[in-house]
């Protein structure tokens, strides 16, 4: 049996945690790393933002390529999937934190680290990291332990705010603004690198327009930097993350259809 690591943000764990909770999915380019997973191996569930383990999935079958929508409700982007047998999932308020003693102290990537330390994140960058078999059996134990009869952790004031949509009001409709739970697939509408419309055929931009688009990549900004710093990501690994795979779609001129 071994044990790998499957990321969630809030929007997937939320997605998740509504479903059958039979399936768990990665991108297109974790194929490779999937294919290492075997039937009995277990998913570790770690939520992203609030930096809480959440959960153990038992690998039933797979990978296998299905793109249903699941864990998107459009252009579902974890398509490298597997059957999954939910052994334990937590709540949020109950998912245990990675600050908390007994965790800090009892995983090999976080014990001796000051807590205030960014060392240990590059072990929860990405899915489908493999654990140490004894930090695997650790964790396992104490997220069973913690499903029986744990302790709360409530959400402070930071923590709540994680968990709220961003929005942006644009002069023609409001655009949800969210960061991912992997740095290199952030998707932002509407938000390119400056304000270009060819202004020969088309009317000038109602006042207010290129306001309104600051605003959105300014909001846009501060996230994905909260983010960077989070990870620990140089900017120039961000940029090309986000020319490979970054959403990018056209900002209409104000009162265009």
């Amino acid at each position: 049996m071994a044990y790998f690591i499957d990321l969630f943000s809030p929007e997937t764990y939320e997605a998740f945690a509504h479903s059958s909770r039979d399936v768990s999915g990665f991108r297109l380019r974790h194929k490779k790393m999937a294919e290492r997973v075997s039937s009995g191996d277990v998913f570790v569930c770690y939520l992203t933002r609030l930096s809480r383990w959440c959960g153990l999935l038992e690998v039933l079958e797979g990978p296998f390529i299905d793109d249903k929508a699941i864990f998107l409700p459009e252009s579902d982007p974890f398509v490298v999937r597997f059957h999954v047998r939910p052994v334990v999932w937590l709540d949020v308020d109950k998912a245990v934190l990675i600050h908390d003693d007994t965790i800090w102290t009892g995983l090999s990537f976080t014990r001796g680290l000051e807590k205030g330390s960014i060392a240990w994140t590059g072990k929860v960058r990405g899915s489908l990291v493999r654990l140490d078999n004894r930090d695997g059996k650790f964790l396992a134990e104490k997220l069973t332990a913690q499903s029986i009869g744990g302790r709360l952790y409530p959400l402070d004031e930071q923590e709540s705010r994680k968990l709220t949509t961003h929005t942006v009001t644009r002069t023609d409709k409001v655009v949800t603004v969210s960061v991912s739970d992997d740095i290199g697939a952030i998707g932002l509408e509407g938000c390119q690198v400056g304000y270009k419309q060819g202004m020969t055929g088309q009317p000038y931009p109602q006042d207010g327009a290129q306001t309104h688009h600051i605003a959105l990549c300014l909001v846009a900004y501060l996230m994905v930097e909260h983010e960077r710093l989070a990870q620990h990501c140089p900017w120039r690994q961000l940029k090309r993350r986000l020319i490979l795979r970054g959403s990018r779609v056209p900002l209409p001129a104000t009162g265009a259809a």
